[in-house]
């Protein structure tokens, strides 16, 4: 006779440990949403987490805060190896991203009060195991897109009149939404090497992001770009001139890469600096960097124009288990994870959400590649 006894009793206290924490398994990796495939979003389902994000080198992706700490406080490892950049963060790339996801066994995070066998920070640990290969052959592909083409125009979004005057269809048409493209794809495949002795894992997943970003910022007045020495007037530089400013009659364009002496403003309007003002020599190149204000029916003189994002990002990984015997096991794993950014922005903001201030003719560049290699036995 078997029996079978169901109780509401309130679990046992572990008394064995005193950390706190959560485990993500394969099953929640799989199943639950993630969006831009980060698995180090799962972090953020355990108590006292706090996300936080950071742009730049070597700060890129989702950072957080365990009970109050420090969001540079966080260990990461993968293996029991270390699994940080070379700034001691997180193991993102310079696009934000932390790929991989068909990769990762289960990972688990210590939010407080983790034991001796862990340590070198003190906010928190993310223990992650890779997954390995078996008997059995498995595989997966995919492909996660997403455009402008499938996106509602959002209520802040500039006229396409504005914001996308070179992104035309093939018809020559006005594009309906700044430009957006994400391709997220890779796959995974793994089996025996040799049956019962030695199993492969192979994982790669791929990014490519093309983002339109409608970018504003202030530019001097039209009337700093028009300067005369009493015999040659000319128009230093500015890009194409609107068609809503009319220069001086008599007045040529002209590219200035040197100093330009004795040449004073001709027209009003330049700040408060009145027609005749001296012009320093050393500026007159600089004013022509400087584009003419291409926005009507706004307050002072602004500039626009639509600039791009583009992403790049690479993720691989490989491991190798070999059973020498019942009591002796031997594992190697490789990542590699390979990114590039570019950004339309000043002031070296690489973030590929954020917008910004800048002028056509600059760029900011952004790359990282993070390696981590980890061969472990284990002998009973």
């Amino acid at each position: 006779t078997q029996v079978v006894t169901v109780t509401g009793e309130a679990p046992v206290v572990n008394t064995t440990t005193s950390s706190l924490g959560g485990l993500v398994n394969d099953q929640q990796i799989a199943e639950l949403p993630l969006n831009g495939r980060n698995y180090t979003d799962l972090t953020l389902l355990q108590p006292g987490i706090t996300a936080t994000t950071h742009s730049g080198l070597g700060d890129a992706g989702i950072w957080y805060s365990s009970n109050g700490a420090s969001p540079r406080s966080n260990n990461y490892m993968i293996d029991g190896a270390l699994m940080v950049t070379q700034n001691g963060t997180g193991p993102a790339g310079m696009t934000g991203n932390t790929l991989g996801v068909d990769g990762i066994k289960e990972y688990k995070v210590i939010t407080s009060m983790f034991s001796a066998e862990y340590g070198l920070l003190m906010g928190s640990q993310m223990i992650i195991v890779s997954k390995g290969g078996s008997n059995h052959w498995h595989g997966s592909a995919f492909e996660f897109l997403r455009n402008n083409h499938l996106d509602a125009r959002n209520f802040f979004d500039p006229q396409p009149s504005l914001a996308n005057k070179i992104l035309v269809d093939a018809s020559g048409n006005l594009e309906r939404l700044p430009q957006f493209k994400r391709n997220n794809f890779g796959g995974s495949f793994g089996g025996p090497i040799q049956k019962d002795k030695t199993f492969f894992w192979l994982v790669y997943e791929g990014l490519r992001l093309s983002q339109g970003d409608t970018i504003q910022d202030t530019t001097m007045p039209a009337a700093c770009h028009y300067l005369t020495n009493g015999t040659n007037n000319i128009i230093v530089g500015g890009g194409p001139v609107p068609s809503t400013i009319t220069p001086p009659a008599g007045f040529t364009q002209q590219t200035v890469q040197t100093p330009l002496t004795g040449y004073s403003l001709a027209a009003a309007g330049c700040g408060t600096a009145p027609a005749g003002t001296p012009v320093a020599s050393i500026v007159t190149p600089w004013i022509g960097q400087f584009p003419f204000s291409n926005e009507t029916g706004v307050v002072g003189s602004n500039y626009t124009f639509p600039g791009f994002t583009h992403a790049r990002d690479d993720y691989a990984q490989l491991r190798i288990d070999h059973n020498f015997s019942e009591n002796d096991t031997f594992f190697t794993r490789y990542t590699f994870d390979d990114a590039r950014v570019t950004t339309p922005y000043l002031g070296g903001n690489l973030s590929t959400s954020d917008t910004g201030t800048g002028y056509p003719q600059f760029s900011n560049i952004g790359t990282s590649r993070n390696q981590y290699i980890t061969l472990g036995e284990n002998h009973v």
